[in-house]
């Protein structure tokens, strides 16, 4: 067997305890050192945490010996070559090994040679820039910043997040990564001698996006003789920022649907570690920035929502100049730990079930309780994955933690009694399925929690958004993702006219996703809150069901569409979380017509414009109808 296992943002321990116990038994292991770096510690931390020698697989391993690696061979000398070939072999990632297109390869690659694969998830950028306070569900299509070099300087970045922001939404920005790059000059003699590692900083990345700015200013100005890409070194920028504001208040735009030099940004640098920053700031004031050693990437905001304000300067205020470390809080009062469980039991992270253990208290999110029982109605069945992996008293710890039967934490009605368990010196865990901050509204409990000068850390796990690239398709090629709404079956024919005449409707945003080419997540389930005196309800939307609602909708539609029963394909997935995961790939028409045994959670992702390796994968990794 071929792991590809994600180590998460921080730590050793930010490891699920699944992939702690493979990495332990693999016969070879390798640490991929090409797509990102650790943060915390080094390959020899990870050795001592696992008890283990562990490889390191840089680019050329990666990109060459792909073969030689995954059959646990790759750097072995021609005598021990026979001896070393494993049978089970793990590629450890930092982040979730399925962020770069590197790795979707090495799956394709693996299949082709008959060797199985085994992917284990873990938290990574995508979720964790849930800590700066936003809201996940107005993000759009995310955009890598690449160094400028003197005759090579591609703006294609900036037209997205311009799209972006034209429709509303935020953008995450991944700032570039040199490593064991060569010059042109060792390149054309074939020297193998390498550059320093370089990682893209913030300010950086921000000064690329001005002079941008700017060269579109002169060249609206004189497109004769502005259209060098160095321009703006020798223009006054004062006086160029006033013209730019001038021109967006005559045309009617606002700083949100425009990329300006005040435009609102959010450097989250080191995201997931104890070194975390959330500097809030605007573009200008990035530029002026060094915020220090990697890794680094930004938010381009869109227009915030009074919630996200709040929570998002609340956020900054403590990790600037700061860290979850250091933090000056009372000494006396209680830690809140948000613990992300990742979408089975076995996610649960070393780092989370050590929070877990050592709490005073430990709740299960409502949500997360009725979810757990609708994937194993049968609560033994709950822990069957777990043999093997902890010990007997971690174990009867989460048996006792994990009683679905009992109502779990709901944020509207249970925030005081966790502030005040905090006030008193209780440390509280708050258990939350996915990660807690991806499609939740938990950042308002860590706002509360920073504004009263408390404890409190965010132990990210995956979530459904990363999960589903196991379908083949590429994360930054998705565009905003939709919560369906739990009760589509039902719409009347004059609601369906209501979705269309409404912009901002489940079938306008995924409309718009597909104009650009982008991918669309389709989330399919959600609680229905109550009073605090009544449990909650959780409520499912089948694939078909969802899938049989849009084309309801475009059927009334008179205008042309991007959706089209007949020739949109979709993905229906069932089974996240569950023993048995379910991938069919079909037109929409098609669809209606599947039947899903492997129950929830389920999604639905209706497919934009498609890579040639995402066409390979969804053939190889998904059912095609």
């Amino acid at each position: 067997m071929f792991y590809l296992i994600g180590l998460g943002l921080g730590d050793p321990s930010d490891v699920s305890i699944k992939g702690k116990q493979i990495i332990k038994r693999c016969q070879k292991v390798y640490l991929e050192a090409y797509t990102s770096i650790m943060l915390h510690g080094a390959k020899e931390d990870l050795e001592a945490y696992y008890g283990r020698s562990i490889d390191v697989a840089d680019r050329e391993m990666v990109e060459q010996n792909a073969s030689e690696l995954m059959m646990g061979t790759a750097g072995a000398t021609s005598q021990g070559l026979a001896d070393s070939s494993a049978t089970d072999v793990a590629l450890l990632v930092v982040g979730d090994p399925l962020g770069a297109t590197t790795h979707t390869d090495l799956i394709l690659r693996a299949k082709k040679n008959g060797i199985p694969v085994s992917i284990i998830n873990n938290a990574s950028v995508l979720t964790a820039v849930g800590l700066t306070g936003l809201d996940m569900h107005r993000f759009g299509e995310v955009v890598s910043i690449p160094f400028w070099e003197e005759t090579w300087k591609p703006k294609s970045f900036y037209d997205k997040i311009a799209k972006n922001l034209k429709d509303g939404l935020h953008t995450l920005c991944l700032l570039d990564i040199k490593v064991k790059e060569q010059s042109v000059e060792n390149i054309v003699k074939n020297r193998k001698i390498f550059e320093p590692p370089r990682f893209m900083r913030t300010d950086q990345a921000a000064t690329q996006l001005l002079q941008i700015v700017y060269d579109i200013e002169a060249a609206e100005e004189d497109p004769v003789t502005s259209t060098d890409a160095d321009t703006c070194s020798t223009i006054d920028c004062v006086t160029r920022d006033r013209k730019l504001k001038k021109r967006s208040a005559d045309s009617g735009a606002t700083c949100s649907s425009s990329l300006l030099p005040d435009s609102t940004c959010i450097a989250c640098v080191r995201l997931g570690s104890p070194k975390q920053q959330n500097v809030f700031s605007t573009l200008q004031g990035l530029c002026e920035l060094n915020l220090g050693e990697p890794l680094h990437s930004m938010v381009v905001c869109s227009q915030l929502t009074d919630v996200e304000n709040c929570n998002c300067k609340s956020l900054a205020q403590y990790f600037t100049g700061c860290n979850t470390e250091t933090n000056a809080a009372s000494p006396d009062s209680g830690y809140l730990q948000l613990v992300g469980l990742g979408l089975s039991l076995d996610d649960l992270t070393v780092k989370g079930l050590n929070a877990i253990k050592q709490a005073s208290v430990t709740f299960i999110d409502e949500q997360t309780r009725l979810i757990l029982r609708s994937i194993q109605p049968e609560e033994s069945d709950l822990f069957k994955n777990l043999s093997g992996l902890i010990n007997e008293d971690d174990l009867k710890c989460l048996q006792t933690v994990f009683d679905l039967q009992k109502t779990g934490f709901r944020l509207s009605c249970d925030s005081e009694m966790v502030l005040e368990s905090l006030r008193g010196g209780k440390n509280v865990a708050i258990v939350v399925w996915g990660d807690p901050l991806v499609f939740t509204d938990y950042c308002t409990l860590v706002a509360k929690v920073i504004n009263e000068n408390l404890h409190f850390n965010v132990i990210h796990n995956t979530s459904v958004m990363n999960s589903i690239a196991c379908c083949g398709l590429q994360l930054y090629s998705f565009g905003e993702t939709i919560q369906f709404p739990l009760a589509a079956t039902e719409l009347s024919n004059d609601a369906c006219l209501s979705v269309l005449g409404n912009e901002n409707s489940f079938y306008n945003k995924i409309d718009r996703n597909l104009s650009k080419s982008l991918h669309t997540l389709c989330l399919l389930h959600g609680s229905q809150e109550s009073s605090c005196e009544s449990s909650h309800s959780l409520s499912f939307v089948k694939p078909n069901e969802a899938a049989a609602m849009l084309i309801k909708v475009q059927e009334r539609k008179k205008e042309s569409s991007n959706i089209s029963g007949l020739s949109s394909l979709a993905i229906g997935i069932a089974g996240l979380g569950g023993s048995e995961l379910q991938l069919k790939t079909c037109t929409l028409k098609e669809m209606t017509e599947q039947e899903f045994n492997a129950g929830p959670v389920y999604a639905l992702i209706i497919v934009g414009a498609t890579h040639p390796l995402e066409n390979d994968c969804l053939r190889e990794l998904t059912e095609k109808i």
